[in-house]
């Protein structure tokens, strides 16, 4: 597969977005980390994971590179923890890195 080179947010094909603003608004300590769940998200992902045959994971991207990317990857891992539980910070349940095309899966 061919690598990503931009993140979703730098995709603007009208040019409306002020992207200097968007990437210092989701670099901000807590960003990440203080995002609520989306309403009934929590319980479904539970539900499917207690499915016969059904392996569950969160696959999920860092944004930015270095430092920024790391930063980020810890709050989306405490986000994860605080509302999921550490159960599903293990390998097999969390995937975090650039390319998701990358990460094996089917629906």
């Amino acid at each position: 597969p061919e690598a990503r080179r931009s993140h979703a947010m730098d995709h603007d094909p009208r040019g409306v977005y002020d992207q200097a603003s968007m990437h210092a608004i989701v670099k901000r300590p807590g960003f990440f980390e203080s995002m609520p769940p989306i309403p009934g998200g929590v319980e479904a992902l539970r539900q499917m994971a207690q499915e016969p045959g059904v392996h569950v994971c969160i696959c999920t991207a860092p944004f930015g590179t270095g430092d920024d990317a790391a930063k980020c990857k810890a709050e989306k891992k405490a986000w994860v923890r605080r509302h999921l539980g550490e159960e599903w910070l293990t390998s097999d349940r969390f995937v975090c890195q650039k390319d998701k095309t990358t990460v094996p899966g089917a629906l």
